[in-house]
């Protein structure tokens, strides 16, 4: 290395840490380590060489005010093999009454300081003063919040604990759950949601983890007010839920399935003619958008016909308000009845293997009909699918078959209604990815279906549905209309106007049989006609 040879380099007053370099000792092929002490006061290089920097004065400056260091390298005369390190350092952009620091350096012994060793050098200062430019950036970073590492404090569940015995109807409309059910939902959904305790904390107990889901569906209170609720962070929170709804939905998976035998089919349609006067009636189709918050760089893809950002879920219910088939997830643009051929049921249905029973006689009549869906206007009509007339063109014979059609139909819309006004997370746009949305939309499906099986009449009250005064040809709108302010149904299927003959003919003798032999004494009243089926 030439004599007098020297390189300039910045760095940072706080400089804090400790680097590993290759020893540039010849006589020595360990490593060296750079560091600086805590007191910011101090610097050195060992064993590369003993230097040090020591502040004679101090700057009365801004701290973090970058300073600069120049390294000379001279050949002593006497020790050719000895080098002589002087570390000098100033202040960049220096002013009046600013303080500088006087180094002192000790001669190092038996090496010679080459232009890669002082690389070296300077490779580590560099690294350093980025490293403590990290630290500092963190400076005062906690680990955990103290109150949530104290969650035992602070947690809901010692409010559960109480209301479940002092308060068991407060308890379930806390978690929509009583106590029995949500012991049953605890051990199903325990062993694939349960974590173990570490040694750095205690895992959150799994009774914590369904609580906080089934109150998060309930409620639809976002991750950061629920954690003033739980002491849980709102980060931990978006796990626990997406993982939970994912076990309750593998849980649940028996209380939601499309009937796959002709015996099956035939216990449904014979429990809709028994309660809605419909014979041959396989379920009731219907189409609901579920807002969600607009995914990131999506456009329009998720803008539906109402102005707002959606996924679709399309639905098949029975007789007593309990999904046969759910499926959540097409984008909300896609909002007539084509829907259902993105679904795998509608694809079943248009590739006929679906089991459906060969057509049948209708009760105290000589006609056979297919066995059939019942849709709105937003499907179109073919021979498994009933929708009604238009009303552009309705005389009493047709106005009958409508009533008599939108009364079984009506099943599907009180269905919705029960579980969007039951699972708060449903009445307001949720603010998850459409993928995240749409697990959450499903698991209140299949909770749903569960509480209607095992608590039905807590959880379905004969005023929470619409009911209709027979004799008097009055309907009573369900209190889920107050609850809920708006449904958003499908929009008409302005694509598939042009139904097959066969079709119209199926309907045309649906229509004939409402009429006739299949008549019943209040549906004249309820269309404003009396006793004639010709008119």
């Amino acid at each position: 290395m030439d004599p007098g040879h020297s390189l300039e380099f910045p760095l940072k007053r706080e400089t804090e840490g400790v680097l590993l370099l290759p020893s540039i000792n010849q006589e020595n092929s360990n490593l060296a380590a750079f560091s600086r002490t805590n007191d910011e006061d101090f610097l050195s290089l060992d064993p590369l060489m003993d230097i040090k920097i020591e502040p004679e004065e101090f700057c009365e400056s801004n701290e973090d005010d970058e300073c600069s260091y120049e390294i000379n390298s001279t050949v002593n005369e006497k020790h050719p093999q000895a080098c002589k390190k002087e570390v000098k350092q100033e202040r960049r952009n220096s002013h009046n009454g600013e303080k500088l620091f006087r180094s002192t350096v000790s001669p190092c012994q038996n090496f010679m300081l080459t232009d890669s060793e002082l690389c070296c050098v300077i490779i580590a200062v560099a690294a350093s003063r980025k490293k403590g430019k990290k630290k500092g950036s963190q400076k005062g970073r906690k680990w955990a919040k103290q109150w949530f590492i104290d969650r035992e404090k602070f947690t809901h569940e010692k409010l559960l604990n109480e209301l479940r015995v002092i308060e068991p109807n407060d308890f379930r409309n806390f978690v929509r759950v009583n106590g029995e059910l949500f012991d049953e939902l605890l051990a199903l959904v325990a062993p694939e949601i349960e974590k173990r305790n570490t040694i750095m904390r205690d895992a959150i107990p799994v009774s914590q983890r369904l609580s906080i889901t089934l109150q998060y569906l309930a409620t639809g209170n976002s991750f950061e007010d629920l954690k003033f609720l739980t002491a849980v962070s709102p980060q931990s929170i978006g796990h626990i839920v997406m993982e939970t709804c994912t076990a309750l939905i593998n849980c649940l998976k028996e209380y939601i399935k499309v009937p796959t035998t002709s015996q099956e089919w035939k216990q449904i349609a014979q429990d809709f003619y028994d309660q809605w006067n419909y014979p041959n009636c396989l379920g009731s189709i219907n189409g609901k958008h579920v807002a969600i918050k607009k995914p990131d760089n999506s456009g329009s893809l998720y803008f539906n016909y109402k102005k707002f950002f959606s996924i679709v879920m399309m639905a098949v219910s029975n007789a007593n308000y309990e999904f046969m088939m759910v499926d959540v997830g097409v984008n909300g643009r896609v909002s007539d009845g084509g829907v259902i051929s993105y679904t795998k049921f509608g694809q079943a249905l248009a590739g006929n293997t679906l089991g459906i029973p060969e057509p049948t006689q209708l009760p105290n009549s000589q006609k056979i009909l297919p066995f059939v869906f019942l849709g709105d206007d937003a499907f179109g009509l073919t021979e498994n699918v009933m929708k009604p007339y238009p009303q552009s063109a309705l005389n009493v014979k047709r106005r009958i078959f409508n009533y008599r059609l939108s009364r079984a139909r009506r099943v599907i819309e009180n269905t919705f209604g029960i579980l969007f006004s039951r699972f708060g997370v449903l009445q307001k746009p949720i603010a998850l990815s459409p993928e995240k949305a749409r697990i959450v939309a499903l698991a209140c499906c299949y909770l749903h279906n569960f509480l209607r099986k095992r608590h039905s009449r807590a959880y379905v009250t004969t005023q929470l549905v619409d009911c209709e005064d027979l004799q008097a040809g009055v309907i009573t709108k369900g209190s889920w209309r107050d609850v809920v302010n708006e449904i958003t149904p499908l929009p008409p299927n302005t694509t598939s106007r042009n139904a097959t003959n066969n079709a119209k003919a199926v309907r045309e003798t649906y229509s004939d049989f409402f009429n006739n032999e299949g008549q019943v004494s209040w549906q004249w009243k309820n269309v404003g006609a009396v006793g004639s089926a010709n008119n």
